[in-house]
């Protein structure tokens, strides 16, 4: 009988320590209050306030609305820095069937503005819609969407992005993101005649970005961008059609190519070894102004694998 008892005791303590180990969730509210405790009953009002909150492992929940962004004097609207780790990632979800819409029309200030800024690693967001990203100066290229900064092995999905003065996301720097069933359209910078509005760019140093049942279309520059990426980027069963108009028309914008690599002012001498080789398999383009896939003076190797085009120019 003692025997029975300390297994006992030890599976309650066992089961103690997991409940207490468990990850925390946290609801934000076009109506909450940064004030609340961030509840589902009494949720925040921002993401910024469930960043201060989370730790690894933990989920913030968006509910479903209209987070409008507004003024002059933000130049981010939500700057994610906080990392979750390894196995713990911190989890930014829509809730159930709800959608979160992140509306930057009336953010106004006079920058290159970032309507999510990612500096962080281990993250996913899900489920998001991001529109309406500014370009307010004139002098100066695109605003973005989405911009990864640096951050690594974060995941993007489900989320749509439309209507930015620049392109919907776009991983500057860091490696090993995946950006995965993301939507990204009539994104369109007017000030610069289109030619900086890509449904998604990956221009990074580092290896392992991926883009993966992507969709692209109706951005007036191109679909997706490689154009100074050194670092090894894969696109996989993805999607580009009617790039390089102003959205919605048939009058010519930017570049107007579905998929265009990488290569921009790279020494061929440096190849191979430097150089990066990037991957393009199981993916569509069509009704392009332009190419449908284009290797955009890459001076080395790049592998198509089992992709399709069809009514576009070349």
């Amino acid at each position: 009988m003692k025997i029975r008892s300390r297994l006992s005791w030890s599976v309650v303590a066992a089961l103690f320590a997991l409940q207490s180990a468990a990850a925390a969730e946290y609801y934000v509210h076009p109506n909450g209050n940064d004030a609340h405790p961030g509840t589902i009953a009494q949720p925040f009002a921002t993401v910024m306030r469930a960043q201060e909150a989370v730790s690894p492992g933990d989920t913030v929940w968006l509910r479903g609305g209209e987070y409008v962004f507004s003024g002059t004097t933000m130049e981010i609207g939500i700057l994610l820095n906080k990392s979750g780790e390894e196995g713990k990632r911190i989890n930014y979800w829509a809730y159930q069937n709800e959608t979160p819409i992140l509306d930057f029309f009336q953010l106004a200030t006079p920058v290159r503005i970032k309507g999510i800024s990612v500096t962080a690693d281990w993250l996913h967001l899900r489920g998001l819609e991001v529109r309406g990203v500014q370009q307010i100066l004139t002098n100066t290229n695109e605003s973005w969407g989405i911009r990864v900064e640096g951050g690594n092995h974060n995941i993007f999905e489900l989320l749509n992005l439309h209507h930015n003065e620049g392109p919907g996301l776009f991983i500057a720097e860091g490696g090993h993101n995946l950006v995965l069933n993301c939507d990204s359209h009539h994104n369109y910078d007017p000030d610069r005649g289109g030619e900086n509005a890509d449904g998604f760019g990956g221009h990074a140093s580092m290896d392992g970005n991926v883009f993966r049942g992507c969709r692209a279309w109706f951005n007036s520059d191109d679909g997706y961008d490689l154009i100074h990426a050194r670092g090894v980027h894969v696109i996989e069963h993805s999607w580009a059609w009617s790039n390089g108009f102003i959205p919605d028309t048939n009058e010519r914008a930017g570049n107007g190519g579905g998929f265009k690599m990488g290569g921009w002012l790279l020494n061929p001498a440096r190849f191979p070894g430097h150089i990066a080789v990037h991957v393009i398999t199981h993916s569509l383009a069509f009704n392009n102004r332009a190419e449908g896939f284009n290797a955009n003076y890459h001076p080395g190797m790049l592998r198509f694998y089992n992709n399709t085009k069809f009514n576009n120019p070349s």
